[in-house]
């Protein structure tokens, strides 16, 4: 099995993070956030990633965040890694500093 194709259903990824099942069709709604595969039954299968990205936000949720900001900082993570490419190598490391802010890794 590839690292990207789904594996977890949604009783699983629910068991696993500690978010109901309604919550997390309501984030995969709302928030576009996940997007997981469906077998041919139509179930939801979510990859690896995906429950990287659902336990991130449960991370921040938890910090003080609402699921809107944490979703937002996300997007702003990803925007900025997709806009990295050649001459410059290989994609700048970032990590979130203290309080959130974009700071860039050590090399």
């Amino acid at each position: 099995m590839e690292p990207m194709e789904g594996k977890y259903n949604i009783k699983a990824i629910s068991n696993m993070l500690g978010i109901q099942p309604g919550t997390l069709r309501a984030w995969e709604r709302r928030y576009n956030i996940v997007h997981p595969e469906r077998n041919s039954a139509g179930h939801r299968l979510y990859t690896e990633k995906d429950a990287a990205v659902l336990k991130w936000i449960l991370d921040k949720t938890s910090s003080g965040f609402t699921v809107s900001q944490a979703v937002g900082l996300l997007d702003k993570f990803e925007e900025v890694d997709s806009m990295a490419s050649p001459p410059y190598g290989s994609r700048p490391h970032f990590r979130f500093s203290r309080r959130d802010s974009w700071a860039p890794a050590p090399l």
